[in-house]
């Protein structure tokens, strides 16, 4: 399921795209089966496991203090990553996601409820598929961010 990442400037592997594609369905598999706010929370709580795992790392990898990350939000937390070392475009994707969570838990939601107030359940597509792009991002940059831990891919070699 792996190949030599050249690209990566050591001597990582890059999951093969095949695996990737079955991986992301696999983890996906009932997503579009739920309804509105069953998709909110399965984006919220996928978006909670991304911000665990960059504790992990700050932890685990870098030696962070994790009482002093435990309460970090996950904008702090890329900043402390930055801080680090972490590659720009781990970093990038960090807060682009972090950006798109933000946008999820503050306003979609509140949009979503306004047009269910005021059209019924049939006026909200627009809010679904944000959410459904945004569940999509967020779960491969997950897949990215558990590969790049397991392959030590955060910092470029010296």
């Amino acid at each position: 399921n792996f190949r030599k990442n050249t690209m990566a400037g050591n001597d990582a592997v890059a999951p093969d795209a095949q695996w990737l594609r079955d991986e992301l369905d696999r983890r996906t598999a009932g997503y579009n089966g739920l309804n509105f706010l069953e998709k909110f929370g399965m984006y919220m709580a996928n978006a909670q496991l991304l911000e665990m795992g960059v504790k992990r790392v700050l932890v685990g990898k870098f030696n962070e203090d994790f009482d002093e990350v435990e309460e970090m939000s996950l904008g702090i937390l890329g900043k402390r990553m930055r801080r680090n070392g972490v590659r720009e475009e781990v970093l990038a994707g960090l807060k682009y996601i972090t950006e798109s969570r933000n946008h999820i838990a503050h306003a979609l939601l509140a949009e979503h409820h306004i047009w269910v107030s005021v059209m019924g359940d049939r006026m909200h597509n627009r809010q679904e598929r944000d959410l459904d792009k945004a569940y999509l991002e967020l779960m491969s940059f997950n897949l990215g961010f558990e590969h790049a831990e397991e392959n030590n891919l955060f910092v470029l070699p010296q």
